[in-house]
């Protein structure tokens, strides 16, 4: 029984947080909303992260809650990639450096597919 335990967290721990954390929730909440894909798209535009645009709402929102303590980066670019992808954009790099003071080290940068 321990071992099913176990292999059911698996999944949470390696790609973010648990899907019905409340955190979580307002982490979708912000980036799905149309101010957070238009601050993507800018960020994206300008050749930052995504993240970089919707980070700062993010922080306004959750403030400490908001952190790599508790994969919550890792869940932000999670949920980024899923709302990037249908908008037409595919993954440019994996990893590329965020501006001075965000939360987040570093987050995937994004290109339209049609470049």
């Amino acid at each position: 029984m321990e071992r099913i335990e176990i292999l059911n967290l698996l999944p949470t721990v390696l790609s973010g947080m648990a899907k019905d954390d409340p955190v979580y929730r307002e982490l979708e909440r912000i980036i799905r909303s149309p101010e957070g894909r238009k601050a993507m798209i800018a960020a994206t535009t300008a050749g930052l992260p995504a993240l970089a645009g919707v980070e700062p709402m993010i922080v306004a929102s959750l403030g400490p809650l908001y952190g790599p303590h508790d994969q919550g980066t890792v869940s932000a670019g999670g949920i980024i990639g899923e709302v990037m992808r249908p908008m037409g954009y595919r993954k440019d790099r994996d990893s590329a450096p965020m501006p001075i003071g965000s939360v987040a080290q570093s987050a995937a940068t994004w290109i339209a597919n049609s470049i």
